[in-house]
């Protein structure tokens, strides 16, 4: 299995004393197997090993996980089937098997005459089709769907890999479809102590012909007496939860005094160091239940203001582009040009003693560049008595209607204060709202 980057981490440019940034790196990292569906197999007899439980993480993603088969174990772990279910198979070095039969209650019924009775099977739902993958392999660890000769039969029962099977069950009748595999090391050892327990070929005895390679749990197994349950491999509860399916870490932040980072629930948190410029390469690192893992880099630029605001596109309105929208100069400048005001008598007590543009030909060159911004209304052109005079009022404060009286054009698509608000409004880049509340 493999954790996989689906959109790669962005570097970011941000002001200086920006709000921090939050990233959800659930979009960015992915294990395809699974969403993080987790089966406990917890044993009755702990002496097993582990304290008798094997974890499993289970492959339910769509795509390449196995969606159907992990629904299948879930229903029949949610009715309560597995509940006292065994291992009633046991070929070492192979697999054991497991999922097909109960027992229950054995030394009341041999009370009763009726020891049979405490051996049931496990009731079925229909067969499930069959989700082989060689992506998904036989090896050993894995947890894979018993059947019989038909390829979509599976039902209830399931078997552990003991050892590397993808040679034969791979390729065996269109492949066993494999839908989880043991956490660790750790939840191997019962699984593995399992299949050193003695075999009793019980399959005339119990009147069961599965029961042909039967593990148990005996002191003496020279004349062997199932008196008890625990003589039997069961299980006391096998449950399915879900956690995340990846862990992240951050590998590497090589300006710590630039950035902080933390991560919580899968959100990376920067944060900005006050008063502080330069760059910050982060390194991050994501880890699947399996402990696979990938690493992506990005790198945060904390910009002064002057500098961000060269990064970003020219607000139009600011014709003379001293950083501000102002209704004395950029408003008269955008109404002298609509009236066809040009040379001198275009500028003249019209651009700001800070502009950064104040030549004729600068001016000219700016608002020609800017002018399809200019139509405010919507009504495809920009007029000196409606888009500019909408322009002039919104920088003198007006609203409602006596921002829009008389100022519409009778063919306008924005006709409401509101509208004709967000309108010019949008066309600035909302600088402000990256800066934090103290700037």
């Amino acid at each position: 299995m493999e954790v996989r980057i689906i959109q790669d981490l962005e570097d970011l440019t941000v002001i200086e004393n920006a709000s921090n940034t939050s990233l959800d790196l659930f979009e960015n990292f992915d294990d395809p197997f699974t969403t993080g569906l987790v089966a406990s197999f917890q044993l009755e007899d702990t002496s097993l090993g582990n304290g008798g439980l094997s974890q499993v993480v289970l492959f339910d993603q769509e795509g390449e996980g196995a969606p159907i088969s992990v629904e299948n174990f879930i229903n029949y772990v949610e009715d309560g089937d597995y509940v006292n279910s065994i291992i009633h198979r046991s070929v070492p070095g192979f697999v054991i098997q497991g999922g097909g039969f109960t027992v229950d209650g054995l030394q009341e019924e041999i009370q009763n005459g009726t020891p049979l009775d405490a051996i049931n099977d496990v009731p079925t739902d229909p067969p499930i089709l069959n989700e082989f993958s060689p992506d998904r392999s036989n090896v050993r660890g894995t947890l894979a769907y018993a059947r019989g000769g038909a390829v979509d039969s599976a039902t209830s029962q399931w078997f552990f890999n003991l050892s590397n099977n993808a040679a034969n069950l791979d390729n065996q009748n269109e492949g066993f479809t494999v839908f989880g595999e043991v956490l660790s090391e750790a939840d191997l050892i019962p699984i593995d102590n399992i299949a050193d327990l003695p075999i009793l070929s019980a399959a005339t005895a119990l009147s069961e012909p599965a029961f042909g390679e039967l593990p148990l749990i005996l002191d003496e197994f020279d004349n062997p007496t199932l008196d008890v349950d625990q003589d039997f491999v069961r299980y006391s509860s096998i449950t399915v939860a879900e956690v995340a399916e990846l862990e992240f870490s951050v590998v590497s932040n090589s300006n710590p005094g630039l950035v902080t980072t933390s991560i919580v629930d899968g959100e990376l948190v920067l944060d900005y160091q006050d008063n502080q410029l330069g760059t910050a390469e982060i390194v991050i690192e994501a880890t699947n239940l399996l402990g696979d893992s990938i690493e992506d880099t990005f790198v945060v630029n904390v910009l002064d203001l002057v500098s961000f605001r060269g990064d970003l596109p020219p607000n139009p309105l600011d014709i003379d582009g001293n950083g501000e929208v102002d209704a004395l100069s950029d408003g008269l400048l955008i109404v002298r040009h609509l009236f066809g005001f040009e040379g001198d008598s275009l500028i003249n007590g019209a651009v700001a003693a800070d502009a950064t543009r104040t030549t004729v030909s600068e001016i000219e060159s700016f608002l020609n560049a800017s002018e399809t911004s200019f139509d405010i209304d919507g009504n495809g052109q920009a007029d000196a008595l409606s888009d500019g005079l909408l322009i002039v009022r919104h920088l003198f404060g007006f609203e409602g209607d006596s921002l829009i009286n008389g100022a519409v054009a009778a063919d306008a698509t924005r006709t409401t204060s509101d509208d004709i608000i967000a309108h010019i409004e949008g066309l600035s880049f909302p600088l402000e709202s990256l800066l934090p509340s103290n700037v």
